[in-house]
């Protein structure tokens, strides 16, 4: 696990290096849902208004919704304000 994980109400959420960013229940440990990225997760995830974000080894940023693990609907941001190694990728199938 290159990560760490972080909680926000009441889930821990949690991206390790099988590719997959998890979501447990923290009280009780009950996995809620998961998802695979297809990239080893580095970050630590973020959460911000209703969206779970993680970095891959890649470089790749990877965006799910915190309901049910679906990918999120994200805004790109401009690219001159990214840094030249960013990329918002999609999840592998």
């Amino acid at each position: 696990m290159l990560s760490s994980p972080v909680i926000a109400n009441g889930v821990l959420y949690l991206g390790v290096g099988d590719g997959n960013i998890y979501a447990f229940d923290a009280a009780s440990g009950t996995e809620q849902w998961s998802s695979h990225t297809g990239r080893e997760i580095y970050s630590s995830p973020a959460v911000v208004n209703g969206t779970v974000y993680v970095g891959a080894l890649t470089g790749d940023v990877y965006a799910f919704d915190l309901a049910g693990g679906t990918q999120a609907a994200v805004a790109r941001p401009a690219a001159s304000r990214l840094h030249p190694n960013y990329r918002l990728t999609r999840p592998a199938s």
